[in-house]
């Protein structure tokens, strides 16, 4: 599926004993990649990580990623052809308990991530996780785009709006012309298997229901989009292999879609005005290529289909090393 773009390459994966961060490990080592993962614990019991027992199929390091020379130490020893940065303080309600964690997490532990990779002097691909809670929350019915302000009302939101800005300002100012590789991406609420976390839709449900309790639903008018985990895990490691290898050509899903390339220049990208003024139309239109939801065309109730799930970017917003997306 990417062309062979992770087999024997090593990868430094941050956030690997959480939920998607396993989930990213399993399939890094089925791709034939050597993982080096660098998490605290993992936060509930049962964890997806103990389940798939990766502490005994990786490098397996406990530390801190508000610890800088433990960053910076572990990427110069590992020597990774990819990072994955994952880790973070997710809980939006925790984020108001914590704050200052919030941001030592989010912001300064993704500036240690930047640090450590401006150390490295070998070709490497590096793509760094936010969040499309990112975006100044305007209360629209139509989804974000990368073009949109950052900002965010809770400590979480701002905080990884906070780190999209560190992202930018490293690349634009250290990497250039570095072998080092990178860029951010943005995904949405997921779901998926060996999720046990609090304060998540599914999850709680389930819970509810073995206690035979009632389901809360915290927040009953809320409208919001979901995908499975693996949509925007693929999202990542498209990106990733494109960033690798920047002028491959473009391989082909199974249905035929183009996959994400990151060439700039000529490409199946359509720079007209979507008719469906920036929903998830189906189309392969630059508006919809920035929208991060593929639930938005349902609620405009639209007979159109949207993407296929193998093309990552109605879950996954990215941005090129140079700043802008994909033309």
């Amino acid at each position: 599926m990417f062309a062979e773009a992770f087999r024997n390459k090593t990868v430094w994966l941050s956030g690997h004993t959480g939920f998607k961060g396993a989930w990213l490990a399993q399939w890094l080592l089925e791709l034939g990649a050597n993982v080096h993962g660098f998490a605290l614990e993992p936060a509930t019991e049962p964890a997806l990580f103990d389940q798939l027992g990766l502490a005994k199929r990786l490098h397996h390091q406990i530390a801190d990623i508000r610890d800088p020379a433990a960053v910076r130490e572990s990427v110069k020893k590992s020597q990774p052809d990819f990072v994955f940065h994952l880790a973070a303080q997710p809980p939006v309600r925790l984020s108001y308990e914590q704050p200052l964690e919030t941001y030592a997490t989010n912001v300064m532990g993704t500036a240690h991530v930047l640090e450590a990779l401006r150390a490295l002097d070998k070709p490497c691909a590096a793509v760094l996780i936010t969040t499309d809670k990112c975006y100044e929350n305007r209360e629209w019915l139509h989804s974000y785009r990368e073009e949109d302000p950052l900002g965010g009302y809770d400590p979480y939101s701002s905080s990884k709006a906070a780190a999209e800005i560190a992202i930018s300002a490293w690349r634009r100012s250290f990497f250039k012309k570095h072998p080092v590789k990178i860029a951010s991406a943005r995904a949405g609420n997921v779901i998926g298997g060996g999720d046990w976390a609090l304060d998540r839709i599914v999850p709680d449900c389930i819970r509810a229901l073995q206690k035979k309790q009632p389901i809360a639903v915290r927040n009953p008018n809320a409208t919001r989009p979901w995908q499975h985990v693996l949509e925007p895990l693929s999202g990542y490691l498209w990106l990733a292999a494109r960033l690798y290898q920047p002028f491959a050509a473009p391989e082909r899903s199974e249905g035929g879609s183009p996959a994400m390339t990151t060439r700039r220049g000529p490409s199946s990208w359509k720079s007209s005005a979507c008719s469906m003024n920036g929903m998830a139309c189906g189309k392969f239109c630059r508006r919809c290529a920035n929208n991060r939801s593929v639930a938005s065309a349902d609620r405009l109730k639209s007979s159109r289909p949207v993407m296929a799930a193998s093309f990552s970017s109605p879950s996954v917003a990215t941005e090129l090393p140079d700043g802008s997306a994909p033309s």
